[in-house]
């Protein structure tokens, strides 16, 4: 029986382990997928995704349980990437002089955290279209690619997502009709 995440939580806080490994491996890899897919390298990818699954176990004692733990736990996972993001802008503040932030946004795509592999016939033509779709996302402001990642690869409504991005679902919404209106044209301009 495949149980809650508020389940298992409510296990894991009266001891056990077993249950806290079955959350983790429920979400270990969208987390790590959403993270890869904000920018930057999987090394500094999986630097946040551990420092997310330090915080949530940290968290989890003050969890509400009300079958919201998947928006929480994008929410940290979204605010430990931000952490590596500004401590990296830091480090390269000092290395470098000062810069401007914005170099951050529209960081590269993780291309190898995506997909499942392609049938030789529509090698070609999937891996162009797919590259097509990547530099679409890469090219979308930091908030409209999470918005579009959060709803598709994560799977979450419009009310999840807005929670785990702290925002109103009003801009959550604007958000997303947005991303699809820029991706629309970006890949309409391609073809």
């Amino acid at each position: 029986m495949n149980q809650t995440d508020d389940a298992l939580i409510a296990a894991y806080l009266k001891g056990s382990m077993p249950a806290f490994e079955s959350l983790f491996g429920r979400y270990e890899r969208p987390v790590l997928r959403f993270i890869v897919s904000l920018g930057g390298s999987r090394e500094q990818a999986q630097d946040a995704a551990q420092t997310t699954w330090l915080k949530v176990v940290e968290g989890l004692g003050a969890y509400e349980a009300r079958g919201r733990f998947r928006p929480w736990l994008f929410r940290i996972a979204h605010r430990a990437w931000l952490d590596h993001v500004r401590g990296a802008w830091q480090r390269r503040r000092i290395l470098v002089g000062e810069g401007n932030e914005s170099d951050f946004e529209g960081l590269p795509i993780d291309r190898t955290a995506f997909g499942a592999a392609i049938s030789p016939a529509d090698a070609a033509a999937a891996r162009e279209e797919r590259d097509q779709l990547y530099d679409a996302l890469a090219g979308l402001p930091c908030a409209l690619r999470q918005t579009v990642l959060l709803r598709i690869d994560a799977e979450m409504t419009f009310a999840e997502i807005a929670e785990a991005m702290d925002c109103p679902l009003g801009t959550a919404l604007w958000r997303a009709h947005e991303a699809e209106r820029r991706l629309k044209e970006s890949l309409g301009a391609e073809k």
